[in-house]
């Protein structure tokens, strides 16, 4: 473990990271078997049983904004930077920064609370990106349209006064969301229109077909980057 002593953050590898969500899967997934009554050899047997005990820890990390955050970057986001990048979170301000986090509840618990950078991800030559994550779902924000992505852009800028400063605005657009009605040139163009000062990028990710992962920015100009998904804890 690193830590960026300006910015009070640590950083973390992807091995370190991985060894924290395992320990915490772990826990959740004998947690749910001891509630279901399931035994292992079941769960190997009946593919139906495996799903519930699947769904029941999806459901709870869905309610849980840090660890979508703590999950998006450590699976997901790592795919799109060079090999050895890492990520940088930061922590409260009592917190020793020589101190590694043992635990993924550890490092859950003494992360800065209400700042504009949920994580961050630092290259090997140590360029630093900085990003604020956020969820669209349509039951909240309305159907996947161009014009609700929008608004859904616009009334988050308008919280921050149209300047994110440093900080990328990153968006997960739901898993079976259907993006047939989205233009993405036209999204672009239309939050040009807003007025956002900062010239950090807005970027929408999503799964396509279960094959890809695909991160698509809107702003400042459009641009569309894909890669094949990989398993996770690999």
């Amino acid at each position: 473990m690193e830590y960026l002593k300006k910015k009070n953050m640590i950083v973390l590898t992807k091995d370190e990271m991985t060894r924290l969500f395992k320990k915490e899967k772990l826990k959740e997934i004998s947690f749910e078997m001891a509630k279901s009554g399931y035994s292992f050899d079941e769960l190997a047997a009946d593919k139906t049983k495996a799903h519930q005990i699947i769904d029941a820890i999806d459901t709870k990390s869905r309610n849980d904004t840090t660890q979508v955050e703590l999950f998006f970057a450590l699976f997901y986001f790592f795919q799109f930077y060079p090999e050895g990048s890492r990520t940088g979170w930061i922590m409260k301000e009592n917190y020793d920064l020589h101190k590694t986090p043992k635990t993924f509840e550890e490092l859950k618990n003494n992360l800065k609370e209400n700042d504009l950078t949920d994580f961050s991800i630092v290259t090997p030559d140590y360029k630093l990106r900085q990003f604020q994550l956020k969820q669209y779902h349509k039951r909240y924000n309305g159907n996947l349209t161009t014009n609700d992505l929008y608004k859904f852009i616009k009334s988050i800028a308008e919280k921050y006064a149209f300047d994110f400063g440093e900080i990328n605005l990153l968006i997960i657009l739901q898993k079976d969301g259907d993006l047939d009605d989205v233009d993405f040139d036209k999204l672009c163009v239309k939050i040009k229109g807003i007025g956002i000062k900062s010239r950090s990028d807005i970027l929408l990710t999503f799964n396509e077909n279960n094959q890809y992962n695909v991160i698509v920015r809107v702003f400042p100009k459009t641009a569309i980057q894909k890669v094949l998904r990989k398993p996770l804890l690999t």
